[in-house]
């Protein structure tokens, strides 16, 4: 097992790619980060980041992601100084019920109408990302659009 290794891919076909990614995982701190790479502010209301063992976070129906933003899920039910670690005048989440695995996790950013756009994994086995990356793909793009070239190892 590779630690320390981070998966992203965009789930959807290049012409529908989301411009809000998981943009980084933290198994040690507990936390998630998503972007918002447009220069439009994105409504999250009704999205929701999951990850293995039916962790699920869902963003506040009224929640609206800034231009160029990143946003932080910090998780309280892992660790207990998440609340501290919060920055001031970063929008940011405390979550006591979502917590990722500190041993690899696999995470999916779903939108509103119930369509993941990205995945992360870090600290899983290559082999287990890529079975549950096809699964996904196999469920979600369409068969004659090709792979959007946005998964990659960071």
């Amino acid at each position: 097992m590779l630690i320390g290794l981070q998966v992203t891919s965009n789930i959807n076909n290049a012409s529908s790619a989301s411009v809000v990614q998981i943009a980084s995982l933290n198994l040690e701190k507990d936390r998630i980060v998503v972007k918002n790479s447009s220069s439009d502010p994105v409504p999250l209301g009704g999205w929701v980041v999951r990850g293995q063992m039916d962790q699920t976070f869902r963003f506040p129906a009224t929640y609206v992601m800034r231009p160029q933003s990143t946003l932080t899920v910090h998780s309280s039910k892992r660790n207990k100084n998440a609340k501290n670690e919060r920055k001031k005048g970063e929008d940011s989440f405390l979550a006591n019920k979502f917590s990722l695995n500190p041993n690899g996790d696999f995470v999916v950013l779903w939108n509103s109408d119930d369509i993941p756009v990205s995945m992360k994994s870090q600290g899983l086995p290559a082999e287990e990302v890529r079975a549950i990356e096809a699964e996904f793909r196999a469920d979600f793009m369409d068969d004659e659009a090709p792979p959007s070239g946005n998964c990659g190892m960071m």
